[in-house]
């Protein structure tokens, strides 16, 4: 990599992180009456012929910011059914503060996509089967999501990406399935030289029944090996 290339990526990176914390800075303001979380993360990505695989891990504090949430290692693979659908499946490993128990969850995810210039939308649905202990099988909490993505890419392939979306979440019980939240997401994906990304939203989470509003910044990254 050459010193003009470095130069470029270095100045990228402190406008990226300039731009992160000054979202950060005035979330923290408005969080005086919403709480405010930040989740960061790492993921690598790693595709064996048609088969995509992924490992994660993220961090997540809560209360402004000021106290520990959860942590996650997640696992997954899945491929492409065809140019407009994916389908995968993972495991996910929950790790949280004292005042409540670590977690295993299972998903399954089937995503929907199509291009129409100079947007890119997506489907996707998940199913979730969650529980704290791996004995009996038939106790946990199965969780319905489903989200909608649409992005500005004016070019196939482009550095800058922004997004904005929406997601639904139900709990499965039996004979019914209850509302119980929503997420509306904007974000921005940035495309960085030597298979890295960088990826960082804004959510906004409110709870149906419950008179909670969260105000959460995640910034991800992403190394794909060859």
């Amino acid at each position: 990599m050459n010193m003009s290339r470095i130069f470029k990526l270095n100045k990228l990176l402190l406008t990226y992180c300039s731009f992160f914390f000054l979202l950060v800075a005035c979330l923290e303001l408005q969080a005086q009456e919403q709480d405010l979380e930040l989740w960061t993360g790492v993921e690598l990505k790693k595709n064996f012929s048609s088969w995509k695989t992924s490992l994660s891990v993220q961090n997540r504090l809560e209360e402004n910011i000021s106290h520990f949430k959860q942590a996650f290692v997640q696992v997954s693979v899945g491929r492409d059914l065809a140019d407009w659908l994916n389908a995968k499946v993972g495991y996910r490993h929950i790790m949280r503060n004292k005042e409540f128990n670590n977690r295993h969850r299972w998903y399954t995810d089937w995503t929907v996509k199509k291009r129409f210039k100079p947007f890119n939308i997506s489907s996707r649905i998940r199913y979730i089967y969650e529980k704290e202990h791996l004995d009996d099988w038939r106790i946990g909490e199965h969780t319905f999501r489903e989200r909608l993505i649409v992005e500005y890419q004016r070019k196939k392939k482009h550095k800058w990406v922004p997004y904005i979306g929406g997601e639904l979440f139900w709990d499965i019980v039996p004979g019914d399935w209850i509302f119980v939240r929503y997420r509306l997401i904007g974000g921005l994906g940035i495309d960085l030289p030597n298979r890295q990304a960088l990826d960082v939203r804004y959510i906004f989470q409110k709870y149906d029944k419950v008179a909670q509003e969260v105000n959460i910044v995640a910034l991800t990254y992403a190394y794909r090996f060859k």
